[in-house]
């Protein structure tokens, strides 16, 4: 070595150990590492609670020191007694029947989310799911029940054509199930009334575009009531009591979905409630007249809105409860007496209260993790800023506690769907991130929901493109503006997540310093000619929103970061489940195989018992330990050493993953 090049060599060396020091300090300054345990495994944590039609009982998932699994109690308090211990089943809790004794349940087995229908007994206590309706290899989805036959329910099953859904009427005590609409193709979604009868349906045709039919009986005509083009969206909410009467919202006359009201007898429609922004997440109906009462929308922040001015006093002491917290109603009584309520904030995990109207009173029942009201959190603040087309995006932003917001590392945290969108609200990953040290980014990049539908149109065809270059630009955006040091930035997701970080990778190589793809597609053209088959109905709008892949397959391939491997010139971990029914495993494989060949730095894991999103606990304690270790080897920043059993089943996944990888 020349004297150049030991003084170019001791000046790097001085940069770097000053670098170092100045983020040892901002580490002193930073909170206690917490636990990935009480991130991602926390011992004491709730779902959302279910209310009985009568009032009087609330069921939910928990994971307490009774057990994990689904639990039952009274609205006053008491013993919670468990109805059904699950500590791996993958169960969704539908609610209540109308009998307010059984609670209807779906599970899928294998993580191939062939969903299945099943029912708990509240008062038998025989910890066991009772099948209603489960056949292997075929998926349930729920239409509707009715408190007029609360022994029954309305279900949706692809078991004559595995890419079309019929409903069927089934007892959820016996098991007997009849076949009440035969799907003729086309429909998507299926609306009945109080009386069970399929009176209404959405379809979608092979262009993306779509339509709202009604019929006035089940042996008339299908009319229709709008034509939706393919960036158009509608929800059909309720049926009028009488049935003469449809209430549904549409983006038809402007950029959000508007309340309307459609007669069916002359087709007429109505228009009932707008909200001053955002987009209508939810419409709740009045229990005596079953009109509409309340609308809740989102922007960047989540309201509530009163459609009938007799709630508007509820919503006022509603506010004034909590008046830094976001909240929303997610329960009612039958007689519309009692509700349960959810307030929430970026901070604070979702807190759960039965709200007496007669009083305006609220009692507290439990938080979702009661851990984090203990924990040192940060931060989420809204922000916005231009893409390179001049394009306005929303975003959050999340930020270290106890440091200075100048020069940090950042990860881009990418959300799924991609139809879909971040939210202003507690989430384990940014805050884990944040308590790592990290600035967290999360975009709302075009193509997101909940924007107008400008904003959802301008990402068809865009994945490659304008979406990973939105999220590129949000991160030059924090470096710009001084929050990230540019030199210090990753980026990391799940599914569509997951692509657009090894899109971001290949495709702006010198942006990031590593990416973390979990679960993502990598070759769009065999992801989408490999979907599932219930995805059959939805390939219209597919074709809109991803691209053609029949009549314009170069497009997609040059969108394909797996055909790009060559360009990736950062570190790269990607982890997969090999259930996964969305994104099929070999997309991992075929990837990791990939950047092998091209000598690039990628590890892989791949887990036997998982599908798309990981929903074992010891599952996401490892991936989350090895992300946090591959993020402090690349951009700095604190990790937790993984536990001894974190270690040996790490062992286990990686032999795992080897013997995978050597598959023909």
């Amino acid at each position: 070595m020349n004297r150049t090049q030991r003084r170019r060599a001791s000046a790097l060396l001085a940069a770097i150990s000053l670098h170092f020091a100045a983020f040892q300090g901002a580490s002193a300054q930073l909170p206690a590492l917490i636990s990935r345990t009480d991130f991602f495994a926390c011992t004491e944590s709730a779902s959302a609670p279910f209310l009985s039609p009568d009032g009087l009982n609330i069921a939910y998932f928990a994971n307490n020191d009774q057990g994990r699994g689904i639990f039952c109690n009274s609205v006053k308090g008491g013993a919670q007694t468990l109805l059904f211990e699950h500590p791996q089943m993958r169960t969704s809790l539908y609610g209540w029947a109308q009998d307010n004794r059984h609670l209807i349940c779906f599970a899928d087995p294998d993580g191939k989310e062939n969903w299945g229908l099943f029912t708990l007994d509240a008062k038998e206590r025989n910890k066991e799911l009772h099948p209603v309706a489960f056949i292997m290899n075929t998926q349930v989805r729920p239409v509707r029940t009715s408190r007029l036959f609360p022994a029954e329910m309305l279900v949706a099953i692809n078991y004559t054509s595995p890419s079309l859904h019929d409903v069927y009427r089934v007892n959820l005590l016996t098991g007997a199930r009849v076949l009440v609409f035969k799907n003729p193709g086309q429909f998507t979604e299926f609306f009945a009334t109080d009386s069970l009868k399929v009176l209404g349906g959405m379809i979608r045709r092979g262009d993306g575009s779509g339509a709202i039919l009604v019929r006035k009986d089940t042996s008339s005509q299908w009319r229709q009531v709008l034509e939706l083009k393919p960036n158009e969206k509608a929800e059909v909410h309720a049926f009028s009591r009488d049935e003469e009467q449809l209430y549904l919202s549409h983006d038809l006359a402007g950029e959000h979905l508007s309340l309307y009201r459609c007669t069916l007898a002359d087709m007429s429609v109505e228009k009932i409630f707008s909200p001053p922004e955002g987009e209508i997440r939810n419409v709740w109906f009045s229990r005596r007249e079953g009109r509409p009462a309340l609308v809740e929308s989102e922007h960047m922040r989540t309201h509530m809105y009163a459609v009938d001015s007799s709630y508007d006093p509820d919503l006022k002491a509603l506010a004034e409860k909590q008046p830094a917290s976001s909240f929303r109603v997610i329960g009612r009584d039958s007689r519309d007496s009692l509700w349960i309520v959810c307030y929430w904030s970026s901070v604070s995990a979702p807190g759960y209260y039965a709200y007496a109207r007669k009083s305006r009173s609220l009692s507290f029942l439990f938080s979702s993790e009661p851990v984090v009201s203990r924990l040192p959190l940060a931060k989420t603040r809204d922000v916005e800023f231009h893409a390179r087309d001049g394009m306005l995006l929303y975003g959050y932003l999340t930020l270290p506690a106890g440091v200075p917001a100048r020069n940090l590392p950042l990860v881009v945290l990418v959300h799924g769907g991609p139809a879909a969108r971040d939210s202003w609200a507690y989430f384990s990953e940014p805050q884990w991130l944040a308590n790592r040290g990290y600035a967290v980014l999360q975009v709302n990049f075009r193509g997101s929901q909940g924007f107008g539908k400008s904003y959802f149109a301008a990402g068809f065809s865009q994945w490659g493109t304008a979406m990973v270059s939105d999220i590129v630009d949000g991160a030059r955006w924090a470096a710009d503006s001084g929050i990230a040091d540019s030199s210090r930035m990753a980026i990391m997701g799940w599914s569509f997540g997951g692509y657009a970080s090894i899109a971001a990778a290949a495709f702006y190589p010198h942006v990031f310093r590593c990416a973390v793809d979990i679960c993502g597609p990598t070759d769009l053209v065999s992801f989408i000619k490999n979907a599932p088959a219930y995805w059959g109905t939805a390939s219209g709008f597919m074709k809109n929103y991803l691209g053609d892949w029949e009549k314009n397959p170069e497009k997609l391939k040059s969108m394909s970061p797996l055909l790009f491997a060559s360009q990736v010139a950062v570190p790269v971990l990607v982890a997969h489940g090999e259930q996964d029914p969305r994104v099929n495993v070999h997309q991992a494989r075929k990837l990791v195989a990939a950047l092998t060949n091209a000598h690039k730095n990628v590890s892989y894991l791949e887990f036997p018992s998982e599908g798309h999103g990981f929903v074992y606990q010891r599952s996401q304690m490892l991936v989350h330990g090895m992300i946090e270790d591959f993020l402090k080897r690349n951009i700095g920043g604190r990790s937790e050493s993984l536990s001894y059993s974190e270690s040996e089943y790490a062992e286990t996944v990686q032999k795992q993953t080897k013997r995978a990888m050597e598959e023909p």
